[in-house]
């Protein structure tokens, strides 16, 4: 239980921060396209304090890179029925691989740093299976509620793509 008080508050934290920030300006980058790289979407929705649940959707870039500044994520989270103003987020940065949680050493967990957010925020998913991600604390711990922290790889997004930030 006091796990979920504590998801809830981290939660109520992102809500709030999302709320204050600014809409995506769409549109079309300028300049020659990326060349392709390996590209996964997942998404779901997660729940939500002060809203009927949070629309979340992650690409992750750069999957089949070992370079590091390849490694790029674009995660938007759209708060439905929010209490006041209706709206969402968009985070974008980088993200790694860390290998191992305290309850389990072989996890693997996809770590996503927001550099655009002040303070930085960041974020941990743990890979369940090769299809889904499971948002977990910061200590890498699991929440007890966790099945309901999951999001799922749309199934056109397992080969590969030009990233495009704007998909």
């Amino acid at each position: 239980m006091k796990q979920i008080v504590k998801w809830a508050l981290s939660m109520m934290v992102v809500v709030l921060a999302g709320c204050a920030g600014s809409a995506h300006k769409g549109g079309v980058p300028e300049g020659p396209l990326p060349p392709a790289v390996k590209t996964q979407v997942y998404s779901g929705n997660l729940p939500c304090k002060h809203c009927s649940r949070i629309e979340t959707r992650l690409v992750l870039n750069g999957l089949d890179s070992s370079n590091a500044k390849d490694h790029t994520f674009i995660m938007d989270a759209k708060y439905v029925e929010h209490e006041g103003a209706q709206g969402g987020r968009r985070y974008t940065g980088s993200w790694d691989r860390l290998q191992g949680t305290p309850a389990d050493p072989s996890a693997e967990v996809i770590n996503l740093l927001d550099q655009q957010a002040d303070p930085q925020t960041m974020f941990h998913f743990q890979q369940i299976d090769g299809k889904t991600l499971e948002l977990i604390d910061g200590q890498l711990q699991r929440y007890e509620n966790g099945r309901g922290l999951r999001l799922n790889l749309e199934p056109s997004t397992e080969g590969w793509r030009k990233q495009d930030p704007t998909s």
